[in-house]
């Protein structure tokens, strides 16, 4: 195999030359890569759904089902593969629009630490999943905006109506979502005669890496506060013929009060400058640190099918069990 960097600040491609499989890579040599590099792509290997599946299970202890997770409505609903709850859609049918960067499931307490994706389908043309190193980005902020982010917390606030909650929390009991919810260190107010939750959670907008022990700018701010802008805008309904001007999900400071437009723009414009776009190729296999590493997608041009397939959980090392091929 060969190795050459994708990003001056984090990454690297590993590539089978000979069509390798991914038995013939040492686990310790890719925990390696992937302490050092944060990020790593593998191309050219013999892959498939039964393969992706064995070798994420060699460093993944902990699968997500995606309990709680934020991507269910509608256009962008996940889901599952197979029989299997934890290997998932990324983003539902239509993906004709695209996600900004953002951490994996930040709304909630301990969001998954490794995030996976496969390339079923490689797109021909657009569909680039977009990374970008939290910690770079964190440093080349304006030093005004680093101390915003240094000095506020943040909050989430969902609103799920009945029939929705039941899908997101995988239960139709509500004490169950409850009692899921403040797991999650989440306040749920439940209210029982539309049989809707709306649910709050304050944190951080920047995460302290394991390793290096530097601030990350890792979060859903962007995400979520273009998508509040797509419902209220009406954006959503003339473009994906949807009357919803609700976002079910809104990103505020922890004081309730709207984060200002200017910050924002400022941290848009940082991370475009520093971002990489994954042109996937067929079974590509990415490995992501969700601790210091945002991801997101550019559009998909119409017609050209792109089916990239998504895991998250918790290392190995936070498990009993050990996995093998």
């Amino acid at each position: 195999m060969k190795t050459e960097t994708l990003h001056p600040s984090f990454g690297i491609l590993v590539t089978a030359e000979n069509g390798e499989h991914f038995s013939d890579i040492s686990t310790e040599e890719i925990q390696a890569l992937f302490n050092e590099h944060r990020t790593i792509l593998f191309r050219g290997f013999k892959t498939d759904i039964s393969s992706f599946k064995e070798f994420t299970r060699l460093f993944t202890g902990e699968f997500s089902d995606y309990k709680g997770g934020g991507s269910r409505w509608k256009m962008i609903d996940r889901k599952s593969v197979g029989n299997d709850k934890t290997v998932m859609t990324t983003t539902g049918a239509n993906q004709s629009f695209e996600i900004p960067l953002h951490g994996e499931m930040y709304y909630m307490d301990t969001p998954p630490e490794h995030i996976w994706f496969y390339a079923d389908v490689a797109p021909t043309e657009g569909g680039q999943t977009t990374i970008c190193d939290g910690i770079t980005l964190f440093d080349q902020l304006e030093e005004d905006v680093k101390t915003f982010f240094l000095e506020n917390q943040i909050q989430y606030q969902r609103f799920l109506s009945d029939g929705v909650w039941q899908d997101t929390f995988l239960t139709e009991d509500a004490a169950e979502a409850i009692a899921f919810l403040a797991s999650k260190k989440n306040i749920a107010k439940y209210d029982s005669k539309d049989k809707s939750f709306k649910v709050t959670y304050n944190c951080k907008p920047l995460v302290k890496h394991p390793i290096t022990g530097k601030h990350a700018f890792i979060n859903n701010i962007l995400y979520i506060y273009m998508a509040e802008w797509a419902f209220t805008s009406g954006w959503i309904k003339g473009h994906l013929n949807d009357n919803t001007t609700q976002s079910p999900i809104i990103v505020r400071l922890g004081d309730g009060s709207k984060i200002p437009y200017s910050i924002i723009e400022s941290v848009m414009k940082t991370a475009a400058k520093i971002t990489y776009n994954i042109d996937w190729q067929q079974g590509d296999l990415a490995m992501i640190d969700n601790t210091s590493v945002l991801h997101g997608r550019r559009e998909t041009v119409d017609g050209v099918p792109r089916n990239i397939l998504v895991r998250m959980g918790d290392p190995i090392h936070k498990n009993t069990e050990t996995a093998s091929i």
